[in-house]
């Protein structure tokens, strides 16, 4: 699994329920009713909300879900719905202009935020107090949805980048044979000019490489 170094890290994004909801807020635009549920806030625990227990659109209709940053550069994740969930959270958000609209997570409220205006496309953004790791791991929670059973794990073994080693090794091969036969060329087709050539061919390559490495890139 390509971003993820951790065994323990990977096993328990796998066995993680990721339920998202979206609720409207009750007391604002509605009388809390018999049914009505009241849910924590994941930022501040203290703080509760009375929400109405029918969704207006679930995690079910989500098509995709991406991390990304808010417009204040803060990490967040962007999420899409399909044709019926657009079409509801269309509606619903014309409707209720004004009013608090809570988005849950696991029995938690990340957000409630007020309506400002008809939301159609049906995309929108969850912000909060994340890293970019987290919202890396709940863009994945939401798209892939989690395992409605508990996992036990009979087996676990970790493979390392020992398997590219023959890869590599021929990479290297063939970039010291192309090297040599170059600068065996220059030099015997250009006399004491193909050697500054070569020179010059060997710092350039000596920048490239010391560039990759100090961005961090991956030569391929």
């Amino acid at each position: 699994v390509p971003g993820i170094d951790s065994a323990e890290t990977l096993k328990s994004l796998i066995g993680t329920t990721a339920k998202l909801s979206f609720n409207q807020v009750l007391g604002a635009g509605g009388d809390a009713g018999p049914d009505a549920i009241t849910l924590p806030s994941a930022s501040q625990p203290e703080q509760s909300y009375t929400l109405d227990p029918r969704a207006v659109v679930t995690g079910e209709d989500l098509t995709d879900s991406q991390p990304s940053f808010d417009q204040n550069g803060r990490p967040a994740v962007t999420f899409r719905f399909d044709t019926s969930g657009a079409r509801a959270f269309g509606d619903y958000t014309a409707a209720h202009i004004g009013e608090p609209f809570a988005i849950v997570l696991d029995g938690e409220v990340l957000s409630a935020p007020v309506i400002q205006s008809h939301i159609p496309g049906g995309s929108g953004i969850i912000t909060g107090n994340f890293s970019v790791e987290q919202t890396t791991e709940l863009s994945t929670l939401l798209r892939a949805g989690a395992l409605p059973a508990e996992l036990h794990f009979l087996e676990e073994r970790t493979i390392g980048p020992e398997l590219g080693q023959d890869s590599i090794t021929a990479g290297a091969r063939a970039a010291v044979v192309g090297l040599v036969a170059v600068c065996v060329l220059m030099v015997l087709s250009y006399g004491g000019l193909g050697l500054v050539a070569t020179l010059a061919l060997g710092m350039n390559m000596a920048m490239l490489i010391g560039l990759l490495s100090a961005i961090g890139a991956t030569l391929t």
